[in-house]
């Protein structure tokens, strides 16, 4: 074997070798990055839940201070002053950009749920007629 053939031969090793590495980093740098996107995901779910605790805690006394703490059904809510009205309005818009951020996974829902899941679900049961009364009127 001619010194040229083997020189070709360890070139070619060369260059599978560096194909095989550069894959594999290509794979790594996948999982980096997905991992990545799942912390600052966590994270923005913190820090978003965590600047609007105070809004949402006003909010959620003034609703109980207006309706207590029993399901509110859309005629009530429609027989209310526009101030209660207005409080569960500005509550409701609150909840739909988390749930606009956890569609289209800005925020992590599981993360959301450890940090207020109960509240938000008794939120839910209480204001279920008048979400699903927009709903219907806005689609």
């Amino acid at each position: 074997m001619k010194i040229q053939e083997v020189i070709s031969i360890l070139t070619n090793i060369a260059i599978l070798v560096s194909v095989i590495i550069a894959a594999g980093q290509l794979v790594l740098n996948r999982k980096i990055a997905k991992m990545d996107f799942n912390r600052r995901k966590k994270q923005a779910t913190i820090e978003f839940s965590s600047s609007i605790l105070n809004i949402t805690n006003e909010l959620s006394r003034a609703i109980k201070k207006y309706y207590g703490t029993e399901p509110i059904s859309y005629t009530a809510y429609m027989g209310s002053d526009e101030e209660a009205n207005k409080i569960i309005r500005d509550y409701l818009n609150l909840m739909e950009r988390l749930s606009v951020g956890i569609n289209s996974q800005v925020y992590d829902f599981d993360i959301l749920q450890r940090i207020c899941g109960y509240k938000a679900w008794e939120h839910w049961e209480q204001l279920k007629d008048v979400v699903l009364w927009y709903e219907k009127r806005c689609w």
